[in-house]
């Protein structure tokens, strides 16, 4: 917007020159030309380079018909803007290629210009430091820019990588609190498990009790073995009393008792029992 005022008013300022007969223009022809110069300028944002080459062949083509035109009055703040915004937004090599193109096109304008009559080494003089200082000063300033714009991402990136850490801080918290509660509530539920199960004695204690145990079941077979030793002995001496006689065999009579005989001892069988 603000290249499409400034274009508008230095074509009205231009209209205004050559409607002017004490300038020596040719009137009409001039009007029709000084487009071809001022128009570039609204190429300068987005595309610098094509606008200086565009102000390049306006310069000539403004010059063609007669060789002998009004336009460097036009033609220098374009030239001014055209080459402060190459030099702020274009790279280099651009920048430089554009400075050269926008050169080339006053040098040809100053020597066609009916103002300058001819003399396109002083308006050269004039003009060219000029322009290298104003395109200079646009490179400074598009340094500058880009410094800013680069300091602007760093902080950018650090405040994402701050964030992160601080979202990674947090989970680390929230792990570590999950943790200790975990092995909070395992640690009670042990307690309780152990509190709730039925005491047991301990291993110790509990080979005593074997071992007590086996020692008491021991004495009570000897004391068992002791007893059957006693009756079978009890029982042997009662069968050795004379005239008893000797039991009789399923289904036959008995026999006389022999003299001296006496029953049959079962100590033997009574003792293998026990053992």
């Amino acid at each position: 917007m603000i290249d499409l005022v400034l274009c508008g008013a230095l074509l009205a300022l231009g209209v205004l020159a050559t409607s002017d007969a004490e300038v020596g223009s040719s009137g009409v022809l001039d009007t029709l030309v000084m487009p071809f110069v001022v128009l570039p300028l609204l190429l300068r944002g987005r595309a610098p380079l094509l606008a200086a080459a565009a102000f390049a062949a306006g310069a000539v083509i403004s010059g063609v018909p007669t060789f002998d035109q009004l336009r460097c009055g036009l033609a220098m703040p374009v030239a001014l803007l055209i080459l402060y915004s190459l030099g702020a937004r274009a790279p280099l090599r651009e920048a430089v290629g554009g400075l050269l193109l926008v050169l080339a096109g006053l040098l040809f304008i100053g020597y066609t210009d009916v103002v300058l009559e001819g003399d396109g080494v002083g308006f050269a003089t004039f003009a060219f430091p000029l322009c290298a200082g104003t395109w200079w000063a646009g490179r400074v300033v598009g340094s500058r820019d880009a410094v800013a714009a680069e300091l602007q991402t760093r902080s950018l990136a650090l405040e994402r990588q701050r964030e992160q850490t601080a979202r990674m801080a947090v989970e680390v918290e929230r792990t570590r609190l999950a943790t200790d509660l975990d092995v909070a509530a395992r640690a009670r539920l042990h307690t309780m498990i152990a509190l709730a199960e039925p005491a047991r004695p301990p291993a110790r204690t509990r080979r005593a009790r074997r071992s007590h145990g086996s020692r008491g079941r021991a004495g009570r077979r000897s004391t068992r073995c002791a007893r059957c030793w006693a009756c079978c002995a009890a029982t042997s001496a009662e069968r050795a009393r004379p005239g008893r006689p000797w039991p009789s065999s399923r289904g036959s009579s008995p026999r006389p008792a022999a003299a001296g005989a006496t029953w049959p001892s079962r100590s033997t069988e009574s003792g293998a029992r026990c053992r």
